[in-house]
């Protein structure tokens, strides 16, 4: 098993940075398909339930050739690497779960992950900053390779890490920059 730490740090100057970073980054289920499409995957939403403080989460995630490692493409091809990935979020306590099990026969129960991941303000030091964390498990059950295939899926999430930081940190500002106008414009 691999397993590994991301850390990411997000600004939103507002009064509640979590919040902000959870509402445009995780109550919009199009932002999560739209992250995955831009870091190179073809997605789909299978189900989005928000219920009060918890949000669950299933996408279908198919990645393209050229985002699978090279070691992944050889041994199985890059059509076996598709997956569900589960996302669960409890909004008040700003921390979930990420798992995704893979969804072609020939891979099932043979690479999956677990992840735990939370949302923390920075202040008081740095009041408008917040830290994301994601705590990665990574498993590959295949004979004698297991171990790169681990290592090698590892190293694509840390190489698409700030490709994701900054596509999220451009929704924040979008959202915040949003907001402003309409406070502006209905104060007017």
């Amino acid at each position: 098993m691999k397993s590994l730490t991301l850390t990411n740090t997000y600004y939103a100057n507002t009064e509640d940075p979590v919040k902000a970073v959870e509402d445009y980054c995780l109550r919009d289920p199009q932002t999560s398909l739209y992250v995955y499409e831009e870091i190179g995957n073809d997605v789909e939403l299978v189900n989005n339930e928000l219920n009060g403080d918890q949000l669950r989460r299933e996408i279908v995630i198919r990645p393209h050739r050229s985002t699978v490692p090279a070691l992944v493409q050889v041994l199985v091809g890059s059509d076996a690497m598709d997956y569900l990935q589960k996302t669960t979020y409890d909004f008040s306590k700003h921390e979930g779960t990420l798992t995704t099990e893979m969804i072609n026969p020939i891979m099932k129960g043979r690479i999956q992950s677990t992840s735990g991941f939370n949302l923390r303000s920075n202040a008081p030091s740095a009041p408008n900053a917040v830290t994301y964390t994601l705590n990665v498990n990574i498993e590959a059950n295949i004979f004698l390779v297991g171990n790169r295939v681990e290592k090698s899926v590892a190293s694509e999430l840390v190489k698409r890490s700030p490709r994701i930081e900054e596509y999220y940190q451009d929704k924040i500002d979008e959202g915040l920059a949003a907001a402003a106008a309409e406070d502006a414009s209905a104060a007017a």
